[in-house]
């Protein structure tokens, strides 16, 4: 896809998923005055000192131990955040800075009980947050996000077709603190 679009690729045709700034049929053309307040955005906050990140809150339950709670998919990078024996764990792949894995604490959270968890992206670092108690960060080199799955990775990206989805409840979705 032109432009740096996600290509969505499928048995017998393609779709592109547009960069934001960008129109036509095949998203080569750039809105201007799109991206030119995009940009003007950017070198505000970045004169300012702000970093230019996303933040996607999950508030659920489950008594699964295992599945995928969210997936995110950049054009280079990729992550997932799984639960797996009970637990959170984060795995991302981001590009030329590489695969990381990493658990947070021992923390049940197929227990049935509503659990909260956080993810906050940044150029340079990740945080988890769970339960507005239990904070990790991590140095991921930055997770560049075009779109993001709840509850499975979507099948275009399987990489093990027996990849359990999410079995529970969800009761809340943020995006950039937006419900």
């Amino acid at each position: 896809c032109p432009s740096d679009g996600v290509c969505l690729g499928c048995w017998s045709y393609y779709l592109c998923q547009s960069p934001e700034g960008f129109t036509g049929a095949n998203y080569e053309k750039e809105n201007y005055k799109h991206a030119q307040l995009l940009r003007s955005q950017r070198r505000k906050r970045n004169r300012q000192g702000i970093d230019d990140g996303l933040s996607i809150e999950v508030q659920f339950r489950t008594h699964s131990s295992e599945g995928v709670l969210l997936h995110l998919q950049g054009n280079k990078t990729r992550a997932t955040v799984k639960i797996l024996e009970g637990r959170i764990i984060f795995i991302s792949n981001a590009g030329s800075a590489g695969y990381t894995k990493h658990h947070l604490p021992d923390i049940s959270i197929s227990d049935g009980a509503w659990h909260t968890f956080k993810l906050e992206i940044r150029t340079l670092a990740t945080r988890l947050i769970l339960d507005q108690k239990y904070q990790e960060n991590i140095t991921t080199g930055g997770i560049n996000v075009a779109s993001f799955s709840l509850g499975r990775i979507p099948q275009s990206q399987f990489d093990d077709l027996s990849e359990p989805g999410f079995k529970g409840c969800i009761k809340v979705l943020k995006y950039n603190n937006q419900v």
